[in-house]
């Protein structure tokens, strides 16, 4: 890892593990200090405004004023290969921004005040069109970010409390291309039997993998949560620090837009759909979806869609220990409730058949 420092903006670099389908993204570089002790220091926070993410408390006994602005840009870098064929897909993420900034101020020798803005939580993902996966997502972004104000008090010499509210603004882009072969026969064309499920291009020859259109979905939502933290100092040389930054869910509800993908496909053969309808050989496909069919004026035009994302909760727990007085020795444990919040990805289309788990 290396830093650059330029006035009052410090850039870092780190590699991150990446393919992040549901699974969540955690980003624990809030602070150019903290990143220096691998992000540990729950416990003994560093004494630039940063103990507002990494532990409230740590504003207590803050001498003076202090400001810290930073960037930190995440390179994620992976691939996917699939099992048949071994082909080897790589990620074209560009280098992610996270942002932090914290303001806090001594207002009493036991009173600390401060405001921070930090994004712990997030993900980007971008693939080339040809990745296998596209059909699930070829770019997805999922971002959050916090500003808190916090308030932290010395209540005893060897006790200190902090908390905050968090006002958390969400962002989430979906974005992905449709598999023909899965998609719905509108039923005003051939309708099913009773009771089972309408007919999809495929069981009329279209094979898997036929790209025909393009979906988009974007929306945005604010949500409020809180964070608190405290500090026991055992003694000169030991303290025990922790904190709880609560969940943030997330009901997001947007517009789904569709765009036609050109199939350049021709009906090689005459197809009898029902005794009084078929479909000529020669017919061009994408000719057939917008007139004939309607596709995107009935199964694919715009409509809501809404979805649920969670941020999870953090528990951390930490030890400072300082053998001599120039040394400290830092232990942290932090448990993300990743399981419970954030499984699986439900996009709920206002026509269901379109609805996809992530």
């Amino acid at each position: 890892m290396r830093r650059y420092a330029l006035s009052a903006l410090c850039l870092s670099f780190a590699a991150v593990p990446a393919l992040l389908a549901a699974q969540g993204f955690g980003i624990y570089e809030q602070g150019t200090c903290s990143m220096g002790r691998a992000g540990t220091g729950v416990a003994a926070p560093c004494g630039d405004g940063s103990a507002i993410f990494f532990n409230p408390a740590g504003l207590a006994g803050l001498k003076g004023g202090h400001a810290t602005i930073g960037v930190t840009l995440i390179n994620v870098d992976g691939g996917f290969t699939d099992d048949i064929f071994q082909r080897t897909t790589d990620l074209e993420d560009p280098l992610i921004p996270i942002p932090q900034a914290y303001v806090s101020y001594a207002a009493t020798p036991k009173l600390g005040v401060g405001v921070g803005l930090f994004a712990p939580y997030g993900f980007e993902t971008q693939w080339p069109l040809s990745f296998d996966g596209r059909f699930a997502g070829y770019k997805n972004i999922v971002r959050s970010v916090y500003i808190q104000p916090t308030v932290a008090y010395q209540v005893t010499p060897w006790l200190a409390l902090g908390g905050g509210l968090d006002i958390v603004m969400g962002k989430v882009e979906l974005n992905q291309h449709l598999d023909l072969a899965e998609a719905p026969i509108p039923t005003t064309i051939l309708p099913p039997p009773p009771g089972s499920p309408p007919y999809v291009f495929g069981q009329f020859g279209i094979a898997p993998g036929t790209d025909f259109a393009d979906a988009h979905l974007e929306a945005t939502k604010t949500a409020v949560t809180a964070h608190w933290g405290g500090i026991i100092k055992v003694n000169d040389k030991l303290s025990i620090g922790g904190r709880y930054l609560m969940h943030a869910k997330f009901d997001y509800s947007g517009t789904a837009t569709f765009t036609q993908v050109l199939t350049n496909l021709v009906v090689p053969a005459t197809i009898p759909v029902t005794p009084t309808f078929a479909i000529p050989a020669g017919t061009l496909v994408d000719t057939l979806l917008t007139r004939t069919l309607g596709t995107f004026s009935t199964t694919l035009n715009n409509q809501s869609v809404t979805t649920t994302i969670t941020n999870p909760e953090q528990v951390v727990f930490g030890l400072a220990y300082k053998p001599r007085s120039d040394w400290t020795l830092f232990a942290d444990y932090q448990f993300t409730r990743w399981a419970k919040r954030f499984w699986v990805l439900n996009i709920n289309f206002a026509n269901p058949l379109l609805n996809r788990v992530l």
